[in-house]
């Protein structure tokens, strides 16, 4: 059963004279929020066209750049933050200090903001975001599971990866296809849990977005003495092209749809 993740929003930080002048000012998101959608009905400058906002910014124009930003406006997903006090409402899901684009910057960051309505707040560094993610769901998944059954073991594990163009997967256990072969499962693909007293636990998550609906009636109809072995896949391409994934500095190495195994033993 396959998980459907939201779509992104991407959120690039500003705050240049050239960025307020080239954008427009939208009223429920607050003063100096700014979305570039809609840009070409209601620009305050005759003329103005989208390859005029990207030079603004200082973003550079190669036909991938270019495609792909269009692509995010278009679709409504692509926003600018110039100023401080906008900046403020939100937090650095990792962290760091936030970075300000600049037209010196030659690495511009962009920031996905949390698809999690309680989370909105947060925004996370592009490079970051797959790895942020798939730790989050598995804290999700393993909170669904310890609230609905007093669970000794549980493991996940990535088991295959599916390619973006959908074109087969890698049935390598453990190993990165994109890098060298090893024996054994690296951590990154195996996450054990062992609660040895089989203690339940309340729940901590008030939404789980990332769960299936399949998934979690199976984890609920658990009782002791149970297990339960089930697959699942997840997207992480969130609906992006490649494209638009490496212009936004996103991981293309995790740009794809895993299959996983839980295995629960209550």
């Amino acid at each position: 059963m396959s998980v459907s993740f939201p779509q992104l929003d991407v959120y690039y930080i500003d705050f240049s004279e050239e960025s307020k002048a080239t954008v427009v000012q939208l009223d429920d998101f607050g003063k100096g929020l700014l979305k570039a959608g809609n840009l070409l009905a209601r620009a305050p400058l005759p003329g103005l066209n989208l390859m005029n906002i990207f030079l603004a910014l200082g973003i550079s124009l190669t036909p991938t750049i270019v495609k792909s930003l269009t692509q995010l406006i278009n679709q409504n997903k692509f926003f600018i933050i110039t100023s401080q006090e906008d900046l403020d409402t939100f937090e650095n899901a990792c962290g760091n200090d936030w970075i300000i684009n600049k037209k010196s910057l030659k690495q511009k960051q962009y920031y996905i903001r949390h698809p999690k309505i309680t989370n909105r707040n947060l925004l996370v560094e592009a490079k970051a975001f797959y790895d942020y993610i798939e730790e989050e769901q598995k804290d999700e998944l393993v909170d669904y599971i310890l609230s609905h059954c007093a669970a000794k073991h549980i493991k996940i594990d990535r088991l295959d990866v599916v390619t973006a163009k959908g074109k087969g997967s890698a049935k390598i256990k453990g190993v990165d296809p994109q890098g060298t072969l090893e024996q054994g499962i690296s951590k990154k693909d195996v996450y054990e849990y062992n609660n040895p007293n089989g203690t339940q636990m309340m729940p901590t998550h008030n939404q789980y977005i990332w769960l299936n609906n399949s998934l979690m009636r199976s984890i609920s109809a658990l009782s002791e003495g149970g297990s339960l072995t089930q697959t699942y896949e997840s997207d992480f391409t969130f609906g992006l092209s490649v494209g638009e994934a490496k212009t936004i500095g996103l991981d293309l190495s995790k740009h794809k749809k895993y299959t996983y195994s839980i295995h629960v033993k209550c």
